[in-house]
């Protein structure tokens, strides 16, 4: 049986900015080893508790586990601790807790000691102990009065903000506890040991087969090979680590809750990673805490991309800009110049969370269709107009051939996303839709020899390609034709290289006024029969299809299908073979930051053969709910 290979670790404030938290109690501080762990005075980790279970009010409560103070109302432990395998639900008993317990007697009472009842308990609802190998074990206890938070009891500090997630945790934590010692007894005083962190890879493989059955994605492993471990009694203790302020201080941030060990190597055990479960904490902290047990708020917004539309506290509208209470919820949009890059969130919402953060942190607003132009150049050439860097949304499509160093420009494209591409179904589509390892995608180029590298560029393997289901090329009239390109990477955004705007809205209809220039960059045939070596644009104007079926060869109005509109070109230049797939953008003046915005609206198509004057474009507002959906399932994908 699998039981037989783990045995659970038991016997039968949050860190608020206006409490000090994960600070041992240094004054009395000593360290003597005994065989298995270390002794330690009072106080010294003052955010661990006893947590003590009865069934019958004539019996004295027996200690079952132990817990780290989160908050001055709330206990931290493992959800193991006062669960019944039984019944698959809460033990039907009453639970108790002592802060600064140092013997673990509940007859004997240590001086300043607080004794609290246990009011609520919460744990995830996907909690079903061993059945689901004791994934999310982890409970937080609602106290029936707050802690008095003194230099002897206070919390643990949490990461919230998860800024040391990116980190390597230090080599060494600590536990505290009072599980079973080398004698096989229960310490009757509060032991330490210190132990070294093993990551969930390394820890599978240190561990016995039976064992690696509970490794649950939300845990890591900790031990050493000197004997030290923890035992039954230490569940639901914390492991923390320490991190140096900026003052010197040293504090202790708690990573890990005591779980579950393996019986065959006594020396590891499993933790539940806390990083794993700060959304849950942060939402079940948020249900069960008071915001007038908080002195501080969180702190005013200072907004660069992104303005703050209004605040409210239990749906009541409030002022945000001097701070707010625990519980505010902010609504906060990007500015008309720049947008989430995701059609989903035109606006985002943080809340003054645990920690006095505002959660989740507001995300970066993207700059989008600013032409760069600071190294512009004006002059004219016949028909198209040079640029350089001017249209920092525009890329190149490559086709591989058969060798790497063999590349050929075949089309252009626009960034929509630091992940997604978008271009003409044709470009990627001969008889059927060809394989996506055939394409690369540069950003940031001027001169479209791949040989010739530019400052700032930046190359792309095309990951996944997403065409409409009813795309059939030439059959059905180059009717849909467009194309999202998923990129193997994250493009990296600068003034060079960003997205073009998206009218996600689909209000603006800034193409359809006839009086309002629109621009197609591209490295398309010239006037010389040649593919441009250099980036130059095209100017254009909105037409009427009907307009435009005046104008055109009888066997061209075919290709006028419902997802086309017609563009006439102005100043003697028009898109050409080479263009396709690049984009047709309107400006728009944003008059809040005085600045011109370029939106997307159209995808370069198809044009009669002979025709200087007259293109059709693919109508990007008449695709945006598959747009829509193509990006969702990318940043979904991608977790951007």
């Amino acid at each position: 049986m699998l039981s037989l290979f783990i045995i659970l670790v038991s016997c039968g404030s949050i860190a608020v900015e206006c409490h000090d938290c994960g600070i041992r109690y240094a004054l009395n501080r000593y360290e003597p080893a005994i065989s298995f762990g270390g002794k330690t005075l009072r106080s010294e980790f003052p955010w661990h508790v006893a947590l003590y279970r009865k069934y019958h009010t004539d019996e004295s409560p027996d200690y079952i586990c132990g817990g780290s103070i989160l908050h001055p109302k709330v206990i931290l432990t493992a959800a193991h601790c006062i669960y019944n395998e039984t019944y698959s639900a809460i033990e039907n008993a009453t639970f108790s807790v002592i802060a600064g317990k140092y013997y673990v007697s509940w007859k004997r009472k240590d001086p300043g000691e607080q004794r609290f009842e246990v009011l609520k308990i919460k744990f995830p609802e996907t909690y079903v102990g061993f059945t689901n190998r004791y994934a999310e074990d982890i409970a937080l206890l609602e106290l029936n009065a707050p802690i008095n938070i003194t230099s002897a009891i206070m919390p643990v500090c949490i990461d919230w903000n998860s800024k040391y997630l990116v980190e390597q945790l230090s080599t060494i934590g600590t536990i505290v506890g009072w599980g079973l010692t080398e004698n096989n007894t229960v310490s009757d005083e509060l032991l330490m040991a210190n132990l070294e962190y093993i990551d969930f890879i390394k820890c599978r493989d240190r561990i016995s087969e039976g064992f690696s059955f509970f490794i649950t994605s939300d845990k890591f492993c900790a031990g050493v090979d000197n004997g030290t471990a923890v035992e039954h009694g230490d569940s639901g203790g914390g492991l923390t680590f320490p991190r140096n302020t900026t003052n010197n201080k040293e504090q202790y941030y708690l990573y890990g809750i005591v779980s579950v060990k393996d019986v065959s190597r006594n020396n590891i055990a499993a933790f539940t990673d806390i990083r794993k479960h700060l959304p849950w904490l942060n939402k079940t902290l948020l249900s069960i805490t008071e915001p007038w047990l908080f002195e501080k708020s969180c702190p005013p917004f200072s907004p660069n991309s992104f303005s703050l539309e209004q605040c409210n506290l239990n749906g009541t509208s409030v002022d945000c800009n001097s701070g707010a209470k625990l519980g505010t919820k902010a609504r906060l949009h990007c500015k008309s110049s720049y947008y989430t890059g995701s059609p989903f969130k035109l606006y985002t919402e943080a809340e003054c969370s645990a920690g006095l953060k505002w959660l989740p942190l507001p995300e970066s607003c993207l700059d989008c269709g600013k032409r760069y132009r600071f190294n512009r150049i004006q002059p004219l050439v016949k028909f198209k107009q040079r640029t350089v860097s001017e249209y920092p949304w525009h890329v190149a499509l490559y086709d591989k051939g058969k060798r790497l160093d063999d590349l050929s420009a075949i089309c252009g494209g626009t960034i929509i996303h630091p992940k997604a591409v978008i271009t003409a179904a044709h470009c990627v589509y001969l008889d059927k839709l060809q394989n996506e390892t055939k394409y690369l995608v540069a950003a940031g180029k001027y001169r479209i020899n791949s040989k010739e590298q530019e400052l700032g560029e930046q190359w792309f393997q095309v990951k996944k390609i997403y065409t409409t289901d009813t795309y059939k090329g030439q059959i059905l009239h180059y009717k849909d034709d467009i194309a999202i390109l998923e990129l193997n990477a994250t493009i990296k955004l600068s003034d060079y290289i960003m997205p073009v705007c998206m009218d996600w809205g689909g209000k603006l209809d800034l193409y359809k006024n006839p009086l309002v220039l629109g621009t197609a960059p591209g490295w398309g045939f010239t006037e010389d029969e040649k593919l441009s070596l250099e980036l130059r644009t095209s100017k254009l104007t909105y037409a009427d299809v009907s307009h435009c079926l005046t104008m055109v060869p009888g066997g061209f109005r075919r290709y006028f299908q419902e997802d086309k509109f017609c563009s006439i070109a102005r100043e003697g230049s028009i898109p050409d073979k080479g263009d396709s797939g690049g984009s047709l953008t309107f400006p728009y003046y944003n008059k809040e930051t005085r600045e011109e915005l370029n939106y997307l609206y159209g995808i370069v198509s198809v044009k009669p053969r002979d025709s200087d004057d007259i293109i059709a474009f693919t109508n990007v507002t008449y695709h945006l709910k598959w747009i829509k959906t193509v990006l969702l399932n990318i940043i979904n994908n991608s977790g951007s």
